[in-house]
C-alpha cells in the first residue's frame, strides 16, 4: 500500500487549492516541507483580506445610503419643527378663544405677546409673536425663524386661517 504525503486526509484537496497538477506520479516524502515542518504556501495563494474593487463597491453603497437619507432626515427635522409650532398654536388657540369667550374680544398686546394668557412658549428653533387686530375681532401667532415663516388667525367667530412666509404679517 503506498503512502504519501497528499494521499492522506485532505491532500488530494490540498493540491488542487493549490493548483498543482493532479497527475504525474508521487512525491518524494518530504518534498514541498518546509524546514519547521509545516506545509510551504505557495507564492500565488490569495491571501486573506479584501481587494479594492471590493472596498470601492462598499465605499459606493453606503455613499448612496447617505445621499438618500440626509435629504430624508433633513425633510423629517422640517416636519417636527413644524408640529411644534402647531402643538404651539393649538395650545395658544385654546387660551385665546377662552379669553374671548370669557371677556368678548381678545387681549391686547404688550411686548410682543398677549396679556392676560400664559406667557409666550419658549423654543430653541421658533420666534412666537403676538398680533392682535384693531378692535379685536382677531388675533395672530407668528413663529418665525430667518427667512421662514409661520402663523395662524383665529378670528371671533373661531375660524382658524394658516398662512405662511410672505402671507404673514
Amino acid at each position: 500500500m503506498l503512502r504519501s504525503w497528499w494521499r492522506g486526509a485532505g491532500g488530494l484537496r490540498r493540491l488542487r487549492r493549490w493548483g498543482a497538477p493532479l497527475t504525474g506520479g508521487g512525491r518524494r516524502r518530504g518534498a514541498g516541507r518546509s524546514a519547521g515542518g509545516g506545509v510551504e504556501r505557495s507564492p500565488l495563494r490569495r491571501q486573506g483580506g479584501f481587494t479594492l474593487i471590493e472596498l470601492g463597491v462598499v465605499l459606493a453603497v453606503i455613499a448612496i445610503l447617505v445621499g438618500v437619507s440626509v435629504p430624508m432626515y433633513a425633510m423629517i427635522v422640517n416636519e417636527a419643527r413644524t408640529a411644534e409650532a402647531r402643538q404651539t398654536w393649538n395650545m395658544v388657540r385654546t387660551e385665546l378663544w377662552t379669553y374671548f369667550v370669557r371677556y368678548g374680544d381678545f387681549p391686547g398686546v404688550r411686548n410682543g405677546w398677549w396679556t392676560g394668557i400664559d406667557p409666550a412658549p419658549k423654543s430653541n428653533y421658533w420666534t412666537y409673536t403676538a398680533v392682535t387686530a384693531q378692535g379685536g375681532n382677531s388675533a395672530t401667532l407668528v413663529a418665525a425663524h430667518e427667512a421662514e415663516k409661520l402663523c395662524w388667525t383665529l378670528d371671533d367667530r373661531g375660524r382658524v386661517t394658516e398662512k405662511k412666509n410672505q402671507a404673514c404679517p
